[in-house]
């Protein structure tokens, strides 16, 4: 998740695209705003109902395991777990942040744990 804030606080959409994503040494992919977007509506049923709406300024990028096992659309979110818990999560996309003074960009991200072997049917979904 990215948290973008100008000097006084508030959040902004400030991230212009594309936000290009790498995992340790796996390009995650490359991804337009309006990608972003659709990835959180298909990951969390509650945007595509309509009782979520993306808050100014916050971007979210799915996890791996969805919240709603019946999830239909995508029930394994993205292709995150074959890591270790020391891992490198790089974020690059153009953004008015970068020359506004005092604006910051927060990451909040999950720490990565496998836990157990990965079933070879959930690499690259």
């Amino acid at each position: 998740m990215l948290i973008v804030r100008d000097s006084a606080g508030v959040r902004q959409d400030w991230i212009a695209g594309p936000v290009r994503l790498r995992l340790d040494d796996r390009s995650m992919g490359v991804y337009t705003i309006a990608q972003l977007n659709n990835l959180v509506q298909r990951f969390y049923p509650g945007f595509q109902l309509g009782t979520l709406t993306r808050q100014t300024g916050v971007y979210v990028v799915p996890r791996f395991r969805s919240a709603a096992p019946n999830n239909d659309p995508m029930p394994n979110g993205q292709y995150w777990l074959p890591t270790s818990n020391a891992t490198y999560l790089t974020f690059e996309f153009p953004s008015a942040a970068a020359s506004t003074a005092g604006a910051t960009i927060e990451i909040i991200s999950d720490e990565v744990i496998v836990l157990s072997d990965i079933d070879s049917v959930l690499e690259g979904i």
